[in-house]
């Protein structure tokens, strides 16, 4: 008797178990998170890396896993304050004294302070008037940066236009829906494509 009664108890213990609503725990990364609102911009120092002996890109990987000796277009390593593993892959547009230039993010720089990119050598030329000036001026204040779509498309009708041109041809678009693209900025003139990145879910 007391073991039907045990039964019929944990039958109905089960039952109303199963009856409670379930609660989804969100399966979803880091890695394929939106991009924050307050970081999907800034400014701050820029400076430039993988040249005159600094090892990092060179033969590496960045923080994004991305081979960097693969990367021939523009690229980056945005500050570890305000970098996130959504920003892998994803493009900024640098502006500075009316130029600007847009890079891919594939590294993280710790000793960055908050809302400065270590970009390439060729970028930072772009810049400040050519690879020789960059050399000469090594660290540079006050660009602004905001995240792009590493595609040029408008991203939902808006294209970012802010009227001032860019020393690469075009603007980009300013993208409205900032998911991670695991597309290269493959618009940029001598880039070639970047293995895609994979990004464990």
């Amino acid at each position: 008797m007391h073991l039907n009664h045990l039964i019929v108890s944990l039958a109905l213990l089960s039952a109303c178990t199963l009856a409670r609503p379930v609660t989804r725990v969100s399966t979803t990364s880091k890695a394929t998170s939106n991009i924050s609102r307050r970081d999907e911009s800034g400014v701050g120092r820029l400076t430039y890396y993988g040249v005159d002996g600094d090892p990092s890109p060179q033969e590496s990987l960045g923080s994004c896993g991305i081979p960097l000796n693969q990367v021939s277009g523009n690229f980056a390593a945005m500050n570890q304050d305000q970098m996130q593993d959504s920003f892998c892959g994803t493009c900024v547009e640098i502006s500075l004294n009316g130029l600007s230039t847009i890079v891919q993010i594939v590294d993280t720089c710790p000793g960055c302070p908050l809302g400065a990119l270590d970009i390439n050598i060729n970028s930072f030329g772009d810049l400040v008037g050519g690879v020789g000036q960059a050399r000469q001026l090594g660290v540079v204040d006050g660009a602004s940066w905001q995240m792009v779509d590493c595609n040029g498309g408008s991203g939902g009708g808006n294209n970012g236009s802010n009227g001032k041109g860019s020393s690469n041809g075009g603007n980009g678009g300013i993208a409205h829906d900032l998911h991670p693209s695991p597309l290269p900025c493959s618009h940029l003139p001598g880039a070639r494509s970047l293995v895609p990145l994979q990004l464990p879910l």
